[in-house]
């Protein structure tokens, strides 16, 4: 086989879920910045919060080399596929496919915080940026409008399921009124005094930012989210899929110890009492979390680009990582000392900032 470089190519599955496809497309962005070359992201629809991905693209400066394609690939072999796929068989014949959420595969996108299996490398989370320089995502007058009404903010989400009972949150809201707002994801309910029902779309990147409790089905994408911003929060599996969401519930109330228990016994009430009188105490280990949060992602962007780079520039590499369908180890995340960083607020954008960069050339830029 030549050792010339096929073009990268990143393509979406239209009825995979966001948990799977969003990361893909972050990931497309980064090896865009790490290439000189055209990278493409192929798909045969374009789901809503592709917005955010070309935003995204624009914030790292590289609309003009990430190429989107409303089209499935010419041939097998025309580029370097980089996908998502359960079955390791279903792998493409010439590239490598990647594992979010609770797939068990060798290349996992999951923080090491959350490292369920023991046979995966995990090469840290992908999530759009959470930090004030960066913008918001999607659409957000209608909630920071709502969020600055009240001194504190629950929110609820769940792309597939809700998570609470709505007539529990109703109840529970109706005695809390004056001090407690409740923003609902995924719910179709009527909005009251201090309940507002999100039905366009919105991600949750950037619902995290203006709320002071999380509550979801406990997938790897929001309980990643939630973490990497540290914000209080805990998860029911709420009959949702996914095999890693037992552990990720076990991992955020008995590990990280960032919210309340919240068994199929536990009613919405009993939650809420347990944060409010623990909220300081939930709030602090959320804190350092996030710390731990920022490392992995600096580590994991260098990681990335260095990689990313190699791939698009030596086909004998490329080859290799197809042949094997696994990204060598020296580009996952070492093991990171927890708890172990300075506590001042001010230091959380000059950390994301440097997870942007990549000695010489990977830019810190928010700036739109």
């Amino acid at each position: 086989m030549s050792n010339y470089p096929k073009p990268l190519a990143f393509v979406l599955d239209p009825e995979g879920t966001i948990g799977d496809q969003k990361p893909l497309a972050i990931l497309a962005v980064i090896a865009a910045k790490a290439s000189s070359d055209p990278v493409y992201l192929i798909s045969t629809s374009w789901p809503t919060w592709i917005q955010s991905i070309k935003k995204l693209a624009k914030l790292f400066k590289v609309t003009k080399r990430l190429v989107f394609l409303l089209e499935t690939p010419a041939g097998p072999t025309d580029y370097f596929i980089i996908t998502e796929v359960i079955l390791r068989s279903d792998a493409p014949s010439f590239g490598i496919a990647l594992d979010f959420g609770d797939n068990a595969g060798h290349n996992r996108f999951t923080s090491a915080i959350l490292s369920r299996h023991r046979t995966s490398t995990y090469f840290g989370s992908l999530f759009l940026p959470i930090v004030k320089k960066a913008p918001f995502w999607s659409p957000m007058t209608e909630l920071v409008a709502f969020v600055q009404r009240f001194p504190k903010i629950v929110g609820i989400a769940g792309s597939l399921h809700p998570p609470v009972p709505f007539h529990e949150v109703k109840s529970w809201a109706k005695k809390h009124s004056d001090t407690w707002g409740v923003v609902l994801v995924g719910y179709d309910v009527v909005a009251s005094k201090n309940i507002l029902v999100v039905r366009n779309w919105i991600e949750y990147e950037d619902i995290v930012r203006v709320v002071d409790f999380w509550i979801t089905n406990c997938g790897a994408g929001s309980v990643s989210v939630g973490l990497a911003a540290g914000v209080p929060q805990t998860c029911i599996r709420a009959k949702s899929r996914g095999m890693d969401k037992t552990f990720n519930k076990r991992i955020l109330v008995d590990t990280c110890k960032v919210g309340p228990v919240y068994r199929d016994e536990n009613t919405f009430e009993e939650v809420m009492t347990d944060l409010i009188e623990n909220y300081d105490f939930y709030k602090r280990n959320a804190f350092l979390y996030k710390k731990q949060f920022t490392l992995e992602t600096k580590q994991m962007y260098r990681n990335m680009v260095r990689f990313f780079r190699k791939l698009g520039r030596d086909g004998g590499f490329q080859s290799k990582v197809a042949q094997t369908q696994t990204i060598p180890s020296e580009y996952a995340l070492s093991r990171q000392p927890t708890h172990n960083w300075e506590t001042r607020e001010e230091k959380e954008d000059e950390l994301w900032n440097d997870a942007y960069d990549d000695e010489s050339d990977f830019e810190s830029d928010f700036s739109m």
